[in-house]
C-alpha cells in the first residue's frame, strides 16, 4: 500500500493540483505534504497551518491577510500571500468554516485573492494540500463541506493507512528512530521478539508513539540491539510461545502514557524520514524503483548521496544536513566508496 502511496506522490509532486491527505492523526499526512513541495518545482515557501489553531473570526485575516484601510490599521500578508509560488497546507480543512472554503475555491480557480479591506485582488500562485482525520462523506452530509470546494480536493485524494496496517514499514521506520539515538548497524538489528512486538501493537497513536518508544528503548538499552525487556509496557508483555508466536494481547484502548495523542503533540519533524522519502524524487537513479532494500545501509548511502547533491558537494554544509560530525561523514563516504 505504501508503494502505491509513494508512486502516486511521485506523480503528483511535479503538479499544481489541490490535493487532500485522510487519515488517523499521526499517520504522516504533514510529511506527505512536504514531499509534494519539495519534490515539485515550486519556489516558494512551504506553509503549514492547522485550521483548529486560531479563533473563527480571526480566520479570514490569517488566510488573506490584511489591507492598510482595514481595521488592523496596517498591512499585513496572509498566508496564502506567504504561500505564492509554493504550497499551502491546510491540516484539519474540515474546520475551515464553509465560507472561507469558497474563498479558497475561488482564489484556486481565478488565481487571485483579496486582502481585508481591499477592494483590489492581487495576482497569487499558491498549490493548496489538505489534510483531514474525518471521514469526508459523512462530513459532508454533516454540512462541514462546501460542496464544489470538497468536489476539487477530491479529485486528488490519498488515503494514508494507519501504522498497524503498514507491517514491514514499523520496523524500517523504528530502526530509523534508533539511528536518531546513535544506534549504527548491528545495534540497530531488530531481534525477532521485538519484531513481532512492533509488528502485533495497535499503535494508537501511529508514527508519533513509535518514535517516542524507540527513544525510550534505547535509552533503557544504552547500547544495541533493543531486546523485549526494553520495550515499554504494554508492548513487553507481548512474549513469544514455545513456537515462535506473539501471544495474544488485548490491543489498548490509548496509547502508551507519556506519548501524546498527536493532536496535543508538538510536531515531529523526522529529518531522516524526509531526507529518504526525499532521493526518491530527486536522485534519477531511483526513479521508478519500486523494491528496494529494507536495510539500513542503503538507506544511509542514498541520504549521503542526497545531502552532497543538494549542498552541491559541500561536505560540511551535508555533515549539517544530516546532523553529524565532520569526521563521521567522511567515514561513511569513504565506507561507501562516495566521493
Amino acid at each position: 500500500e505504501m508503494v502505491r502511496i509513494r508512486t502516486r506522490i511521485q506523480a503528483l509532486a511535479p503538479l499544481s493540483n489541490p490535493v487532500l491527505l485522510c487519515g488517523e492523526p499521526g499517520v504522516g499526512k504533514r510529511f506527505l505534504a512536504r514531499v509534494l513541495h519539495y519534490g515539485s518545482q515550486r519556489t516558494g515557501a512551504f506553509i503549514h497551518f492547522d485550521c483548529s489553531a486560531i479563533e473563527r473570526p480571526e480566520l479570514e485575516g490569517e488566510l488573506f491577510g490584511y489591507d492598510a484601510k482595514s481595521a488592523l490599521g496596517r498591512p499585513r500578508s496572509g498566508l496564502v500571500q506567504r504561500a505564492h509560488m509554493g504550497t499551502l497546507f491546510l491540516d484539519g480543512v474540515e474546520k475551515l468554516p464553509k465560507t472561507l472554503q469558497e474563498r479558497l475555491l475561488r482564489m484556486l480557480e481565478t488565481r487571485q485573492a483579496a486582502r481585508i479591506g481591499s477592494e483590489k485582488a492581487e495576482s497569487v500562485d499558491v498549490r493548496l494540500v489538505a489534510s483531514t482525520t474525518v471521514e469526508v462523506g459523512r462530513a459532508q452530509n454533516a454540512g462541514q463541506f462546501d460542496s464544489d470546494f470538497l468536489g476539487l480536493l477530491r479529485r486528488e485524494e490519498i488515503l494514508v493507512p494507519p501504522l498497524r496496517e503498514r507491517g514491514p514499514d514499523i520496523v524500517v521506520l523504528a530502526q530509523l528512530f534508533m539511528t536518531h539515538c546513535g544506534f549504527i548497524g548491528e545495534e540497530a538489528d531488530v531481534m525477532p521478539e521485538v519484531r513481532q512486538a512492533l509488528e502485533t501493537y495497535e499503535w494508537p497513536s501511529n508514527i508519533h508513539e513509535l518514535d517516542t518508544v524507540i527513544n525510550r528503548a534505547c535509552a533503557s538499552a544504552k547500547e544495541g540491539p533493543i531486546g523485549i525487556e526494553h520495550l515499554p509496557h504494554p508492548l513487553n508483555e507481548l512474549a513469544l510461545d514455545s513456537g515462535g508466536h506473539v501471544l495474544p494481547h488485548p490491543p489498548p484502548q490509548h496509547a502508551i502514557p507519556g506519548t501524546h495523542s498527536p493532536q496535543s503533540a508538538p510536531s515531529v519533524e523526522y529529518e531522516a524520514l524526509k531526507l529518504i522519502e526525499q532521493v526518491f524524487l530527486d536522485l534519477p537513479e531511483l526513479a521508478g524503483q519500486e523494491d528496494v532494500p529494507a536495510s539500513l545501509e542503503f538507506f544511509e548511502m542514498v541520504a549521503l548521496k542526497y545531502a552532497l547533491r543538494k549542498t552541491e558537494g559541500d561536505k560540511l554544509a551535508a555533515a549539517r544536513l544530516l546532523k553529524v560530525g565532520k569526521s563521521t561523514l567522511y567515514r561513511k563516504l569513504n565506507r561507501y566508496g562516495i566521493k
